[in-house]
């Protein structure tokens, strides 16, 4: 499934005649397999009467990803707002990963101090920019679907940031190029892990034949020209917790008595193993990517 970020629909539940007006502020989730764990999110509301209208922002971090202006309209006990690409305001997501259009079911509630809240879980479908598609594939709404479903979540907001809802997940996005040190960089797995250290062991899992590999951490090198054996080499590596996913790249530096360049990668979080089974050569380094994840 294509991995999707935020162009937004609201559709949350509110009690009739309460006053939308101003300035809302909170965080909007995914389950896991999500581009982030946590979004920071903005939704400025303009009510007239029962219509509706405004922009809303989400954020990475301080970074904004998708800033879209929006329509709706309040109906019994529920509020409407809608966005589309011709909404668009501001859009500086990376170009590998797809919008999503959002459909949020909000419940309205005071709490004890007074402050006003809206909560509750969305979901979504994918947008895509080719419009050649069968019209099965397009909504009431004349979007254009992808995928079926965005991976969902949760969604908190406070009237005027009253209550100071925050992620505290990693939030920035760190882009490599696709190649390190002359070689193409091949993308063997991404892994979720729960603890900032963890542990990393490299053995041969092949004939033992003279293979002598580097070690890269998100481009810095952390481990140099060690030999690949039976008996693991053994490691620690301290994530960068602000960043969303770290980079592990194995880097051959010789191609042994029988090429390629194979490994074993053991990564120690916690009390799990992950087991990845790679190869390099001269033209290729395997990376493997760290989606670290706070418990």
């Amino acid at each position: 499934m294509i991995k999707f970020l935020l162009v937004l629909i609201f559709i949350p539940y509110l009690a009739t005649g309460q006053n939308l007006n101003g300035f809302w502020k909170g965080k909007i989730t995914q389950d896991t397999g999500g581009y982030a764990p946590d979004y920071n999110l903005e939704v400025n509301i303009v009510q007239k009467k029962n219509y509706l209208s405004g922009e809303t922002k989400a954020y990475l971090g301080k970074i904004v990803i998708e800033r879209l202006g929006f329509y709706g309209y309040i109906k019994k006990d529920s509020v409407y707002l809608f966005e589309s690409e011709q909404a668009l305001i501001e859009n500086v997501q990376p170009p590998e990963y797809k919008p999503c259009v959002k459909n949020f079911v909000l419940t309205y509630k005071k709490d004890v101090n007074g402050n006003e809240i809206l909560f509750g879980r969305w979901d979504g479908i994918g947008l895509k920019n080719n419009t050649k598609m069968d019209n099965n594939l397009i909504d009431s709404l004349g979007f254009i679907l992808d995928d079926p479903e965005c991976i969902p979540g949760l969604v908190y907001l406070s009237k005027n940031d009253a209550l100071k809802i925050e992620t505290n997940q990693p939030t920035q996005v760190i882009t490599f190029t696709d190649t390190l040190k002359g070689t193409h960089i091949n993308k063997f797995k991404e892994i979720v892990v729960y603890n900032q250290i963890v542990v990393v062991s490299i053995s041969d899992y092949e004939e033992v034949d003279g293979d002598r590999v580097s070690v890269f951490m998100n481009r810095e090198v952390v481990e140099k020209n060690i030999g690949v054996r039976r008996v693991p080499y053994i490691f620690t590596l301290a994530l960068n917790p602000n960043y969303i996913t770290n980079e592990l790249s194995i880097l051959a530096d010789n191609l042994g008595k029988i090429p390629p360049n194979t490994s074993l990668i053991v990564i120690k979080d916690g009390d799990f193993e992950h087991k990845v089974y790679i190869s390099s050569d001269l033209k290729n380094t395997a990376a493997i990517y760290l989606k670290y994840k706070k418990p």
